[in-house]
């Protein structure tokens, strides 16, 4: 018999009681109690033939559950088992609109059935290539040889053929005199403040600044875009709330460019140096740059990041984008997706919380919200969350400070 002090539960399956533990019943939310209404041994054991070459799948199905056959009717479960081989992700997400690709998944996984690798479009001579130079050769000149890949691509698929960089090559490019050393907050200051600019690695002529600007004020097109895909993901055809807009027809850094190339205005450093009819003149310019390229595609932040890995962040065709979508539903970038996710997770909890505004940066804000700079983008110009900003315009906050302002 169990220990009095611990509750027990007989197997639904086998009949024998045992204590309501981990160990002996694995967890299940569904379930009041917390754990399945099987044992783990009943439920490894119903698991053994699935790699058997006797599989059954009609005894597979008669021994879920009923509330996965109120899910699943047999003729759907069947159809999947002899077509899964020879279809896409695409075909099975619009034969099974009601349920995703993940619950199909995981059914057909449970059949211990896998597609062969797919090849992901490097050739042979590409891999030697990698290969031999990849532990020794510098970042740029791998780059240069495989110009039509980011550097995100090119290590994905080095570490998937399991090369490293080796000691030399590291130790060049993280130099040792360094190691050890803190740096002054007055000297990360000065650092900071030497690279800014046209003195940024990164410097695109002045619009890398702006671009948060630009992003806060396609409110209407995104909402457009949003609609024209019933406000869901082009590919998974869900909402989570975490879609972006992919520019399928034009990149949107060239469409600023051309706005300020059509309205003959110099690119400052920030939004705050035009004046209250320039910047009206730039949302309009903008906005109708991008209703004349058509609407955008709605995809989920995981594959939108995806994308620009796989193809980089500009001169982007609509031709890389159906090539993407093809090579997505054939299932050659699972394990991109994989580890992206777990840098898009890893980078969530790192996310700092926002900080308390001080009453000089809450006048300049109402100054800014006076002038109809957009919510988003002065939340990020000084480090806070948008509801704060949101209460500021609305009255909810500070309200005693800007009464008297």
């Amino acid at each position: 018999m169990c220990n009095e002090d611990i509750k027990a539960r007989m197997c639904n399956r086998c009949g024998e009681e045992k204590p309501l533990t981990d160990e002996y019943f694995y967890k299940d939310k569904v379930v009041k109690s917390g754990f399945s209404t099987i044992c783990k041994d009943c439920e490894k054991e119903k698991y053994k033939h699935y790699k058997d070459t006797e599989f059954n799948i009609y005894i597979w199905y008669e021994n879920k559950t009923q509330r996965f056959k109120n899910n699943w009717n047999l003729e759907d479960i069947i159809w999947i088992y002899d077509n899964y081989l020879n279809i896409n992700k695409q075909i099975l997400i619009d034969k099974f609109p009601d349920s995703n690709y993940k619950t199909i998944h995981n059914i057909i996984s449970q059949w211990d059935i896998r597609k062969i690798e797919k090849n992901d479009d490097w050739s042979q001579e590409d891999i030697d290539f990698l290969i031999k130079e990849y532990p020794s050769m510098p970042q740029s000149k791998l780059e240069d040889y495989f110009s039509n890949r980011t550097w995100a691509a090119i290590k994905i698929k080095a570490n998937k053929l399991n090369i490293k960089r080796n000691e030399e090559t590291l130790i060049k490019i993280n130099s040792d005199c360094h190691k050890g050393y803190k740096f002054s907050e007055e000297r990360k200051r000065n650092i900071s403040k030497n690279r800014r600019g046209i003195n940024s690695p990164s410097w695109k002529g002045g619009l890398t600044p702006l671009i948060t600007y630009f992003r806060s004020i396609l409110y209407e097109w995104k909402l457009d875009s949003l609609k024209a895909y019933d406000f869901k993901c082009a590919f998974t055809n869900t909402n989570k709330g975490d879609l972006e807009i992919h520019h399928s027809n034009e990149n949107f850094s060239d469409m600023v460019y051309e706005t300020f190339n059509i309205l003959q205005f110099p690119v400052y450093e920030n939004m705050l140096q035009y004046s209250e009819d320039e910047l009206k003149s730039i949302n309009k310019i903008f906005l109708e740059l991008h209703y004349k390229n058509g609407l955008g595609i709605p995809l989920t932040k995981l594959i939108h990041k995806v994308f620009h890995i796989v193809y980089g962040l500009s001169n982007n065709t609509e031709q890389q984008f159906n090539e993407f979508k093809e090579k997505y539903f054939n299932g050659d970038f699972d394990e991109i997706l994989e580890i992206t996710n777990e840098d898009i997770k890893n980078k969530k909890r790192k996310k700092k919380s926002s900080r308390r505004l001080t009453e000089n940066e809450v006048l300049k804000i109402k100054e800014l919200l006076n002038k109809g700079f957009p919510i988003t983008y002065i939340s990020k110009e000084f480090g806070t969350k948008d509801a704060a900003i949101y209460n500021i315009k609305t009255g909810r906050s500070w309200k005693k400070l800007l009464e008297v302002g």
